[in-house]
This record gives structure tokens, sequence and C-alpha cells, in this order.
């Protein structure tokens, strides 16, 4: 199909397949959710999954709960619109890797709680528990999960409404339509997770994993195989001046108006990721539905090796996609 005639056909929006496939995914979901919750019996079944998760789906259960969408769209527009001092931060993965593997995970796997900030209660007392718990849910979080929810569905809406309008009775306005699916995601998203626990949520950030990771080589080879070119192109095109504009960011500058800067970029990606890993009780609560420290170390290992590669992926497809809207053939 000529490039112009796909665009086009994209413009019209989703078709009956496509529906069809999120219909199927939507009642996979509950139906996953209602299977593994009919299991459980005990509180430490549906927050922690009795302890007996195995540690490969725990690490990708972590990159794809703490990629979010808000990662997996925004990325690539980092290195569309600022280039790719984003990309380069995250080289600050490994020295993460090994303060959480060798410090913090052998830590919390000895205190045996459902959550991290039981740990506060027996340090410091019951106060600093609420403070940490409040300030965790509804300010850390809960903006978090309304950003990333909305995010979503506007996403959703936008590739949707064009034939939405044509299916629906009456007319659907784009605001009316976003809202339908901010509502519906939601409701979805809630359900398996009261139904099926702690279980259910990692089984499907498995799956959601692997349609990250799909889509992200799906969008490689597309633009590899429509425009004939490869990485080095790519990078070129990011970074010469006749393309982007994006020159290699400065390793160091005391600068404070110059946005990209290597060396703060990778200690704010750095602190940041340390502060997710050892204090997010989305994270942490993830550990600890492992049964041993080295199950638990295996499993961080599969979600640092895969986020390393996805977030380079990301970079990539941020450059890819710049050279393929910048290629001549598709002006």
């Amino acid at each position: 199909m000529h490039i112009n005639e796909l665009l086009a056909n994209a413009g019209r929006g989703l078709h009956g397949l496509d529906y069809g496939i999120i219909l199927v995914y939507m009642a996979g979901v509950l139906w996953l959710g209602w299977h593994l919750g009919r299991k459980q019996t005990e509180g430490e079944d549906f927050f922690l999954a009795g302890r007996k998760m195995p540690w490969f789906a725990v690490g990708l259960s972590l990159v794809a709960t703490l990629l979010s969408t808000l990662t997996y769209l925004a990325a690539p527009g980092e290195v569309i619109r600022h280039g790719l001092a984003l990309a380069l931060g995250w080289l600050g993965l490994p020295i993460v890797f090994l303060i959480v593997n060798f410090i913090w995970i052998p830590f919390f796997m000895r205190l045996r709680v459902t959550s991290i900030y039981e740990y506060l209660e027996r340090r410091f007392g019951l106060v600093a528990r609420w403070t940490a718990a409040g300030l965790f849910v509804f300010v850390l979080r809960l903006l978090w999960m309304a950003a990333i929810v909305y995010t979503a569905s506007v996403a959703v809406a936008q590739i949707t409404h064009p034939t939405v309008v044509d299916i629906l009775p009456g007319q659907i306005s784009p605001n009316g339509w976003t809202l339908t699916v901010l509502l519906s995601v939601g409701i979805l998203a809630t359900l398996y997770t009261v139904i099926g626990g702690i279980t259910a949520v990692i089984w499907t950030d498995v799956i959601q994993f692997i349609c990250l990771f799909a889509g992200l080589i799906f969008t490689l080879v597309f633009v590899a195989i429509d425009t004939g070119s490869g990485p080095v192109d790519w990078w070129n095109t990011t970074t010469a001046s006749a393309g982007a504009g994006h020159e290699f960011p400065a390793l160091f500058s005391l600068d404070y108006t110059n946005r990209n800067v290597v060396l703060f970029t990778l200690l704010s990606m750095t602190f940041w990721y340390a502060c997710t890993f050892i204090a997010d009780q989305v994270a942490v609560q993830r550990y600890l539905t492992i049964s041993t420290v080295r199950d638990a170390v295996r499993g961080n290992i599969v979600q640092f090796v895969a986020d390393f590669f996805i977030m380079i992926m990301l970079a990539a497809a941020g450059m890819a996609l710049l050279h393929y809207y910048l290629d001549p053939a598709f002006q």
C-alpha cells in the first residue's frame, strides 16, 4: 500500500477488526481477573499473591506498570522535540540496579510485610506510617494514575472517534467520547484489580509488556522498510542541523537555562529510579509477591534488563519517527 493511501486510511480511525480485538482484550482481562480471583482465600493472596509469583512475571510486570502510557508516548516525543539527553539519562539504570539488588531487596524481603509503610510504623510509629501512606495514595499515585488514564484515554479517543460517530446512534462530540473512554478504562482497570488482586494485575502487566514491546518492534521495522533507512540514518537526522537541529547534548553545564545536560539528566534519572524502587509501594509490593530473596533478585534483573532495552527502543522510535516525517517522500 502506498504511504499516502495508508495515511488516508489511518485518518479515518479504527475499523471493525480493530474494535473486535479491543473487545476481546477487555473481555480477556476481566476473565483473567475472575479466574485468578477464585483461588484467593486470604488477604495475603489478594495483596501478595500468596508470595508465590514467578520471578520473570514480576520482572516484566515492573517494567509495564512503571513504564506507563506517559513514558510510552512521551519518551519518543521528548527525543523528537528536545533531542537525546533524556535517553542518555537512562544510562543511570545500572547504578540503581546495584543499589536495589544488593541492599534494598534483601532488606524488604526479610521484613515479611504486606506494605512497606508497615516498616515505618515499626521504626517511627503510626503517625509516620499514616503520613507516608497518605502522601503515596493521595499525592503521588492518585495524580499519577489520573494522568496515565487520561493520557491513554485521549490517545484512544482521538484514533477511534472518526469511526465511532458512524457506529453509535446520535452525535457524540470528541470531548464526550474522550470522557466515555476515560470512564471505561477506569472502570475496567478497577474491576479486574478488585476481582483478581495483585495476581491478576501482574499477569495483565505481562500481557501489556508484550503488547508494548511488539508495538515498538513494529514501529521500527515499519519505518526501516518504508523509508529504506536504519539507526544510523535516524541518528543523523536527529542530530544534524539539516534535520531536527538537535545537537548532541552538553556533558556538563552550569547554565540553568540549558535544558539538555547529560550529567544532570543522568543524576535526575538515577535518583528518580532509586526512589521509585526503594520507597514506592507500586514497585516494592511486587517484590514482596516472590517467596525468596534469590528469586526477587532474579525478577529485578529481568526488570532492569527489559527496562533498559525498551527505553533505548523508545529513543530509537523517536528518532525513527522523526526521520520518517522529515523524509522527502512523505512531504
